[in-house]
């Protein structure tokens, strides 16, 4: 027991009898290890609201705007989880600063801020595009980009940054709004000669801002069209002085029509044509005789007036009770039909068009000739439906639409008309 006890002692007593600058050297080697694994990693690079960016021009140097002779430019991507940042600086007093992201893939949106996260202003959709563009006077200092997914999609968009005076990379919107006009012989004629030789006419555009002259060697009832399956096209008028004395636009869903009844006056006139906004696609400029009998049988092939009663137009006789279904043949101009309620009833009507490439309308009409129920794309379908509607005792007359067809294309499409009717019971 002695032994082992003096043992376990004896290492203990060595440590006194070392040298004490031994131990002072050990402790001179350890403690710079402590330190260097202990010290924060270095960032390279800067740094946006906490996270790590990329300097637009690839230093700090070759991305300052006041310095820049051309615009300067990166491609990003961007996802829901990783919306990046890149830094731009200005060592000018100021600068009056265009910052853009023009859409390659998906709906960017851009953000621009402080280092520190400050946001000062944002942008979606600039200029009618999915592409953006925030414009800004700003100050001296270092500035973050961040580019955004829209509703989380993917992205890919080309970010630059330039002053106002260098060239943009979206293009300004283009002017489309009509100005003031007055007839030239430079302009093209909206026909040629004599109204009853050369109308109708249609003449074609490029979908841009056009203008017509129309000369009128007497008093001429008239209807102008400016009809396109793309664009949302308006109509403006002018006399010789190029004061406008009529325009329109959406009077047939988005196509325009101006309709003179008791006539246009002998003289000439301008003509102008463009679309609500830009876009691509062609708009047909017509000029035709106003005849009302024309007027009112186009009414009823849209669907919108019933004919009148008694009426020389197509109309179907229906009875409800031994005709609960039937299956017509749709061509884009309204079909119409008649019933007879002798009672209060509740009505529910079904139009099936949509497995047969049919966008189905209905309208009924009362027996005074107005409308009492209209439907277009019911239950999350192209499918049209009336009701439950309650109806009186009456004769009623209904317009059954395809809006997937214009009468032009000449297609025939199979339509499942479905009537349910409820009485109370006595």
């Amino acid at each position: 027991m002695s032994n082992l006890r003096q043992s376990l002692v004896l290492p203990f007593a060595l440590l006194g009898i070392l040298p004490a600058p031994v131990l002072a050297q050990d402790s001179a080697d350890t403690a710079p290890q402590a330190e260097q694994q202990t010290e924060a990693p270095q960032t390279e690079g800067p740094v946006c609201s906490g996270q790590p960016a990329r300097w637009l021009g690839g230093t700090a140097e070759s991305s300052d705007i006041s310095t820049a002779e051309d615009p300067i430019r990166m491609v990003l991507q961007a996802t829901d989880g990783d919306n990046p940042y890149v830094a731009f600086r200005i060592s000018g007093d100021t600068e009056n600063i265009r910052a853009e992201a023009q859409q390659r893939n998906g709906d960017p949106s851009i953000v621009l801020s402080t280092m520190d996260g400050r946001r000062l202003a944002q942008n979606d959709d600039a200029n009618g595009t999915l592409s953006s563009q925030i414009n800004e006077f700003m100050r001296r200092g270092d500035y973050c980009l961040q580019l955004v997914p829209v509703q989380g999609t993917e992205v890919e968009a080309t970010m630059q940054l330039s002053t106002a005076e260098m060239e943009p990379l979206i293009a300004e919107p283009e002017d489309v709004s009509i100005a003031s006009c007055r007839p030239t012989p430079e302009m093209p004629a909206l026909f040629e000669g004599d109204p009853q030789t050369g109308l109708p006419n249609t003449i074609q555009t490029e979908g841009g801002v056009d203008y017509f002259r129309l000369s009128l060697a007497e008093n001429t009832p008239l209807s102008l069209r400016a009809q396109s399956g793309s664009l949302d096209p308006t109509i403006e008028v002018f006399d010789a002085d190029g004061v406008q004395i009529a325009e329109n636009d959406d009077a047939d869903g988005l196509n325009s029509r101006l309709d003179f009844a008791s006539g246009l006056a002998a003289g000439e006139y301008c003509v102008g044509v463009a679309p609500v906004s830009p876009g691509h696609g062609v708009i047909n400029v017509s000029a035709s005789y106003l005849d009302p009998t024309t007027v009112l049988a186009e009414a009823y092939r849209a669907g919108d007036l019933p004919p009148a009663d008694p009426s020389d137009y197509p109309m179907e006789q229906l009875d409800l009770q031994s005709q609960p279904s039937i299956v017509t043949l749709s061509q884009g101009d309204a079909q119409w039909f008649t019933f007879d309620l002798d009672q209060k009833s509740v009505l529910i009507v079904y139009a099936y068009g949509a497995n047969t490439g049919a966008d189905t309308r209905l309208t009924l009409f009362g027996s005074n000739g107005a409308a009492v129920e209209t439907n277009d794309d019911a239950n999350d379908s192209t499918d049209a439906q009336l009701g439950p509607i309650v109806l009186t005792a009456d004769t009623y007359r209904m317009a059954l639409t395809d809006l997937n067809n214009d009468g032009d294309s000449r297609t025939m499409r199979p339509v499942s008309l479905v009537f349910e009717t409820y009485q109370k019971v006595q």
